[in-house]
């Protein structure tokens, strides 16, 4: 057996923030490994050995993320949990101003030094079952994250919770060994004790539907995103997708079956059969491990115990020692998991728009100065603030010449890509033109140096600020039209017009494709001539993979407009637009809110409306309205309840939904043509 490294074998070293630059050759970007909320991951070098430097943001005060992981990861020894070698938390101080007057401030350098896993995280390995590793190199990793969770709940004095796991934060060393990272968000709690919670934890896709739901935290929080790890390393992305379509049993089998046949094209019969077993029980641990009420998933013991008498099977027929043939090494094939693509086609689509004279933002370049953008905007103030979305502020810029414009600051060291690919990505969005999408104008992305006060003491931190700069639409948006309370009998014109411009801002979005993943009645803005224009869009391609973090945030403020898919498995596809565009255009033609924020993907509000919307309640409530109208009423409501149905197979294609309001097909036709 090779000797362990001195650097993993030691306990954690404390280095200077010049040993620190000195390890990542002064924090070059060509050593970059990722980025995230908390700051920067880069590869260094300590001892001539290479380790992972997590380089921390001024470490945030609320919730202290470099102090709860460092406490964490300075008790960890175990070889399925990432070791800590080294570690920074250094301060200097210096004069600064602050309030109109000069204080003395820390500058505080944090950082992390891990060890180093050559084979990146677990979520570049996923893959079907046809592809990718063998069915031996993911039963190793499988039980390799069991142990290590055992490791964490019942190895140490007080059991810790991890509250994020996910294949990103499951590395692979050279050996395909798994170890689990980023404890950013892990508790150290008793094990018996269950809290509630009002701060974000974990990621969508993996969040247990008790957190979800009533942002309950337990122990068995960690098992149910185990249970969806284990799926996907079984059956890849896709193959977890289908899990609700098919019952457990179907699932089950469906599992079983595609690897028992890749398994037989390798081993012999006596091997298939104790492998098989081997399958099916992972894939029936996993299913247990995602069952909706908490209290009937399995303890961590009693996932390891299931694994080990699988291996006792295998054991007793004295198959452990039986190789498998070179195909079936550990690679089945070098096939990559598909990703979306990171290129956005540029497509221009030219506005109709009449002459007019030059104006001050045409002139203006593109990469704008923060400095500027906060004289327009009188520095952010309170007065000029014209909303908050998903992604941060949005303020009134009035230019020297009046013209107006809407500037969105982006959450303080968001983890939005930086540099030029953020410039990329931004341009890349502003290319994109439609009467129907509003319209990027500028950008800026600065470092600042910030000071804040805590406990009596002031901090200096180093700020990356990132701006967008929108057109400005002074009629605010369709959620603030909706709430005035007009009725549909005196303005339904406008209303059809405005589900109609949303859909063919879609249909565009779509036909790029975007995913716009947060499209509600808020994100949708009028202008002078009631023309709907979507906002917000394509904010997800400059957050990349961290995107799905930091829209956890934002659960409760789009709750109620969420697909199921996305909420709970945290799947992103155009289908997720269509549910949201359904509750939309619900709200849009009924004039009644999606109000019930406490309840998942608008349940309350979708049942109220298939009970109470009837063909004959729109004619007894609006008996002025005409039978076109009446027409365009019920097809705009066939369309949002077919949008919002469960199974998004069943929802319809944005181009059939312009196809069906643009007349092509009607509710009348339809009905017609199925009774001729």
């Amino acid at each position: 057996m090779a000797n362990k490294s001195p650097l993993l074998s030691d306990e954690p070293r404390k280095l200077s923030y010049q040993s620190i630059k000195e390890i990542t050759d002064d924090f070059n970007e060509d050593r970059i490994l990722g980025r995230g909320g908390f700051g920067i991951v880069y590869k260094g070098e300590l001892n001539r050995e290479e380790i992972a430097v997590k380089v921390f943001h001024v470490p945030r005060l609320e919730d202290g993320e470099f102090q709860k992981e460092f406490q964490n990861l300075r008790r960890f020894n175990h070889q399925n949990v990432v070791k800590l070698v080294a570690f920074c938390n250094e301060s200097k101080q210096e004069y600064v101003k602050f309030g109109g007057q000069e204080v003395i401030a820390d500058k505080m350098h944090t950082a992390l030094c891990l060890e180093y896993v050559q084979n990146g995280n677990l979520g570049k390995h996923i893959s079907d079952e046809q592809t990718g590793l063998n069915w031996r190199a993911r039963y190793k990793i499988i039980k390799g994250i069991c142990e290590g969770l055992k490791y964490l709940y019942e190895g140490l004095e007080f059991p810790v919770w991890h509250l994020d796991l996910k294949p990103d934060n499951i590395l692979l060393d050279k050996n395909m060994v798994p170890k689990i990272g980023d404890f950013g968000f892990s508790r150290l709690l008793g094990e018996e004790y269950t809290t509630k919670t009002m701060s974000s934890v974990g990621t969508r896709g993996y969040l247990p539907p008790e957190y979800i739901n009533s942002q309950i935290i337990s122990k068995e929080f960690d098992i149910f995103s185990l249970g969806v790890i284990i799926v996907k390393i079984m059956a890849g992305h896709e193959g977890y997708s289908c899990i609700d379509d098919m019952t457990t049993q179907e699932f089950v089998d469906h599992v079983h079956g595609n690897w028992r046949k890749k398994l037989g094209e390798t081993l012999s019969p006596r091997s298939l059969e104790a492998y098989c077993q081997q399958v099916k029980r992972c894939i029936e641990i996993a299913l247990e491990c995602t069952k909706w009420k908490r209290r009937e998933r399995p303890t961590i013991q009693d996932i390891v115990t299931a694994l080990i008498q699988t291996e006792t099977v295998i054991g007793d027929l004295g198959l452990q020692t039986e190789q498998f043939t070179q195909e079936e090494s550990i690679l089945l094939k070098k096939d990559t998991p598909k990703r979306p693509p990171k290129e956005m086609a540029t497509v221009i689509s030219r506005r109709k728009t009449g002459e007019s004279k030059p104006s001050i933002l045409s002139s203006l370049p593109k990469d704008l100065p923060l400095d500027f953008l906060k004289k327009i905007t009188d520095d952010f103030s309170e007065e000029r603030t014209l909303g908050t979305g998903a992604f941060g502020t949005f303020y009134m810029g009035i230019l020297e010449d009046g013209e107006v414009i809407a500037v969105k600051k982006l959450a303080e060291n968001s983890p939005v890509a930086r540099d030029k690919a953020f410039a990329n990505e931004v341009q890349n969005i502003m290319a994109l033109e439609h009467e129907n999408i509003v319209k990027l104008v500028g950008y800026c992305q600065e470092t600042q140096k910030k000071v804040v006060q805590n406990n009596g003491r002031y901090i200096v931190a180093d700020i990356v600020e990132s701006l967008l700069c929108y057109e400005y639409l002074p009629n605010g948006s369709l959620g603030k039209y909706n709430a005035a309370g007009s009725s549909i009998s005196n303005d339904w014109d406008i209303r059809f017009k405005i589900i109609k411009g949303i859909c063919q801002g879609l249909l565009f979005l779509h036909s790029i494709p975007i995913v716009h993943m947060d499209l509600k009645p808020e994100n949708i803005l009028l202008d002078n001539a009631m023309v709907a224009k979507i906002a917000d869009f394509g904010l997800s391609r400059l957050f990349g993979q961290e995107q799905t973090r930091m829209n956890t945030q934002n659960v409760v403020g789009s709750y109620g407009y969420i697909a199921p898919e996305y909420l709970y498995r945290g799947e992103i596809s155009t289908k997720t637009d269509i549910y949201s565009l359904g509750l939309t255009v619900l709200e849009t033609v009924t004039a009644e809110k999606n109000s019930a924020s406490n309840e998942p993907s608008g349940v309350r509000f979708i049942k109220m409306v298939r009970e109470k919307w009837t063909f004959d309640h729109i004619v007894s409530v609006h008996p002025s309205l005409s039978a076109d109208y009446l027409q365009e009423i019920t097809t705009c409501i066939d369309i949002g309840l077919e949008c919002v149905e469960i199974d998004r197979q069943k929802r319809p294609s944005i181009e059939n939904i312009v196809d069906r309001l643009n007349g092509v097909v009607t509710r009348y036709d339809r009905i017609g043509g199925e009774h001729q």
